[in-house]
């Protein structure tokens, strides 16, 4: 392990050798590499020592599976904490286990206020009914459903489209289901204005229509008139 036929400074070895008892140390090598050195005493039956075992293992790929684990969780928490989009994550057994803090804005409620509580403890029934199905839906089928629903919060009413998606461990099984709902309040509402618009003007536009029936009515009527007048004139004279 150290290109070296000397003991090493610290040796593990030889402080078990010394002291009789186990010790542990992990190291990191001069060519990256991460080991685990254990060195056990190995004793008569009068209990003294007459030497020692020593076993090192490379747990570098090890190591750098949690360097990469911890710097995916650090970019998810990063993700979670700074995007403006509603995240909840729940369990299997349909409890919440994280919101973020957009979700929190929205909703009234502070993370540590819905952990390990369920959709029906914080929804109306209807709404949360609808998570569940989905959510067991997800379970089941493994793949993303989206919908559109209006939420009542005490933050007022919104409209969001929401997706609800499988989160896979490395052999593909679902252990958590996430859920993002983008506020879709300004469209919705914007729509309702267009369509607010639009009903006026077809109403306008019967009543254009309903007025240019009554003028020519009246413009008809008129020239009757007229022309009967004339007649009665030429007929005088």
């Amino acid at each position: 392990l150290h290109n070296s036929t000397k003991p090493c400074s610290d040796c593990i070895a030889v402080n078990a050798m010394i002291s009789g008892d186990l010790h542990e140390r992990e190291d990191k090598l001069d060519d990256g590499r991460s080991i685990i050195k254990r060195g056990s005493p190995v004793k008569d039956s009068a209990g003294e020592v007459l030497g020692v075992v020593q076993i090192a293992l490379d747990v570098t790929a090890h190591r750098k599976t949690e360097e990469d684990l911890k710097t995916t969780d650090q970019f998810l928490q990063s993700l979670l904490k700074n995007s403006p989009t509603p995240i909840c994550l729940s369990n299997t057994d349909g409890r919440i286990s994280i919101v973020n803090p957009a979700w929190e804005g929205i909703f009234g409620f502070k993370n540590d206020e819905v952990v390990g509580k369920f959709f029906h403890d914080i929804f109306p029934p209807k709404i949360a009914d609808r998570f569940n199905y989905l959510s067991k839906k997800v379970l089941r089928t493994g793949v993303q459903v989206e919908l559109e629903q209006s939420v009542d919060s005490s933050t007022g009413l919104h409209h969001f489209h929401t997706v609800q998606f499988p989160l896979q461990d490395t052999i593909g099984k679902t252990f958590a289901v996430g859920t993002i709902s983008v506020d879709v309040t300004a469209r919705k509402l914007a729509e309702q204005e267009l369509t607010d618009k639009g009903v006026e003007l077809s109403r306008k536009s019967q009543q254009l229509g309903e007025m240019n029936t009554a003028l020519r009515v009246l413009l008809k009527q008129k020239n009757e008139d007229q022309r009967e007048l004339e007649e009665r004139m030429v007929s005088n004279v």
